[in-house]
């Protein structure tokens, strides 16, 4: 067992999660999901490949683990714009301008991983599916307080938005930086369909 230098067990344990999630992530990136196995890492590591079983079973879960912790701060500044935009017109802009920021920052590997995640099996994928249903609850939540929407419209202009969303911003990750279109650009355009979504039936009526 490897020497333990932290101040407790619990807190040398929390340290070498840590490290290994770096290190994952690391090598998820650089040489890829499936050329990465337990072996890999825990030679990167310096620990013999039972250690890692110690923190993780296999290397799905250590892949979670990693798109969990980068997508934690992401996941908390959705679930804070229930406080922070009353008005849920507010609250919508705020959550597509939130999806256009996560998706061109530089410091977010969880859009990386989750490209490699395909590779991963079905009840891994079904994981990382409930973490990006966290913020379209937020969205949902916004829709469902227009008073011209109905529950079941607002669930159904939930899933409209938040696929046009999630293309705006494949797109944007496709696009080179020095081609990629200006962020206001994309914002406006991305605001302006959305509104029309959400005002389709007023206008009808």
């Amino acid at each position: 067992m490897p020497r333990i230098e932290a101040e407790s067990v619990a807190e040398h344990i929390r340290r070498q999660t840590e490290r290994l999630l770096d290190v994952s992530i690391l090598l998820f990136k650089t040489k890829g999901y499936r050329a990465t196995d337990m072996s890999v890492i825990a030679a990167e590591m310096g620990l013999a490949r039972s250690s890692l079983y110690r923190y993780y079973p296999n290397k799905d879960h250590i892949l979670l683990a990693c798109i969990s912790r980068d997508m934690r701060p992401l996941l908390d500044a959705f679930a804070a714009l229930n406080e922070q935009h009353i008005d849920p017109k507010e609250r919508v802009v705020a959550w597509l301008n939130l999806q256009i920021d996560s998706a061109i920052s530089p410091d977010s590997a969880s859009m990386a991983l989750m490209r490699e995640s395909r590779y991963a099996d079905s009840e891994l994928q079904a994981d990382i599916m409930a973490l990006h249903q966290q913020p379209r609850r937020v969205l949902e939540q916004a829709l469902g307080e227009f008073d011209h929407l109905s529950a079941s419209e607002a669930a159904l202009l939930t899933k409209m938005i938040a696929g046009m969303t999630h293309e705006v911003v494949m797109h944007l990750m496709g696009q080179d930086s020095c081609d990629r279109q200006s962020d206001s650009e994309v914002r406006s355009s991305l605001r302006k369909a959305a509104e029309r979504i959400i005002g389709a039936k007023e206008k009808r009526n």
